[in-house]
């Protein structure tokens, strides 16, 4: 139990420092805080299971630090891609693209992160991990485990509320998604009924200046729509995730999605 919470709090260093890196690169790239991470606490798991990979899978008395930096690439590198593959299956978006820069595969990884998180997992390995040791060995064994299950549980109760959240985000793109087609598609339709002759369009009036029934059906279906994807725009913005990963996409939902970071930005309210 006790080495099963040594791993466990390993685990939550790393995502922290992980989580302070990310944080102060993004902040200074953008010149503001910036909360940067999948949960809303100060963690990033993504590097607190690299750590771990890193740390069970390399050889630990290497002293080519060459061989070590290289393994440690590999290693980083496929989590990244594979983490980015499974955040984009469960929720349809893509939380970071690597396409503009040179040397990528699929916008997932690149070489430059590639390269640069090599370099931190081999500095953690000859420099960090050992000291990072010692101060856990400082903990009394007997708080160990109550420490690691009070931290369980609020890493688990963050991460219930963020995917909840995620969840409420791809239901309301989703709704934005079908609104957004089906206004796109009626919107269409009240352009051909504009584009009719005069001679056709007073064939179909039954007299006066009644408007062809289609016409009106159309253009009262597209006010219905307008007003609901109105209702959505107004409603909960997922700020924190939004504002966390700027980049982030959808194939699926792109329309909706910019919609929303537009909403975003010119909203004038504090969050």
């Amino acid at each position: 139990m006790e080495l099963l919470s040594i791993w466990f709090l390993t685990f939550v260093v790393y995502s922290f420092l992980g989580w302070v890196c990310e944080t102060v690169y993004c902040s200074i790239g953008s010149r503001k805080f910036v909360n940067r991470g999948f949960l809303s606490g100060p963690l990033c798991p993504v590097y607190g299971v690299g750590a771990l990979l890193v740390l069970w899978l390399l050889p630990k008395e290497v002293e080519n630090t060459l061989s070590l930096f290289l393994s440690a690439v590999l290693v980083t590198t496929v989590l990244e891609y594979f983490t980015s593959v499974i955040l984009e299956k469960l929720f349809h978006m893509k939380w970071w693209d690597y396409s503009r820069y040179k040397f990528q595969i699929n916008g997932r990884v690149c070489l430059l992160n590639s390269l640069m998180f090599g370099a931190m997992a081999t500095v953690l390995v000859r420099f960090i991990n050992p000291e990072v040791q010692k101060w856990l060995l400082f903990i009394p064994g007997e708080a160990l485990p109550w420490i690691s299950l009070a931290l369980l549980a609020v890493i688990l109760l963050d991460t219930f509320f963020t995917v909840k959240q995620l969840l409420e985000l791809k239901g309301k793109l989703q709704q934005m998604h079908k609104l957004l087609d089906e206004i796109k598609e009626k919107t269409e339709m009240q352009k051909l009924h504009f584009q009719l002759s005069v001679e056709e369009k007073l064939s179909k009036l039954k007299g006066g200046d009644v408007e062809p029934k289609e016409s009106v059906s159309i253009r009262e279906r597209l006010a219905e729509l307008n007003r609901r994807l109105t209702e959505l725009e107004r409603g909960k913005i997922h700020t924190r995730i939004l504002k966390a990963f700027p980049n982030i996409s959808s194939s699926r939902y792109e329309g909706a999605l910019e919609r929303m970071k537009e909403r975003l930005t010119t909203r004038k309210k504090p969050f």
